[in-house]
């Protein structure tokens, strides 16, 4: 898969795609988020009849509607309360970036 990174254990083989690492063993085949620092499995969430590719930006445009819609109440709590304008301009932003992403998704 182009953009993709390739890690290869002793044991093992991974592949990290848009967030999202497959991991091959002697146990078979295993799906986590790398959202977080512990990564979350998703194994069951990926076995559907949809290609991987498909289940990626189902994945993704769920993540990135529920981070836009953690900024829209940070920007909300912001204006409301201490009325920081550098933080506020850094969340109007980092909602930019995201909605661009939800976008390039959805194309």
């Amino acid at each position: 898969m182009p953009n993709s990174a390739h890690i290869t254990y002793k044991e093992s083989e991974a592949v990290i795609y848009k967030g999202v690492k497959v991991s091959k063993s002697e146990d078979g085949i295993k799906i986590f988020s790398t959202e977080t620092d512990f990564y979350t499995d998703m194994t069951e969430d990926f076995i559907q009849s949809e290609s991987f590719e498909v289940c990626v930006r189902i994945y993704l445009k769920s993540k990135y509607l529920k981070q836009l819609d953690n900024v829209e109440r940070w920007i909300q709590n912001e204006v409301n309360g201490q009325k920081n304008h550098k933080k506020i301009n850094k969340l109007k932003k980092f909602r930019e970036r995201l909605i661009i992403k939800y976008n390039e998704i959805n194309t």
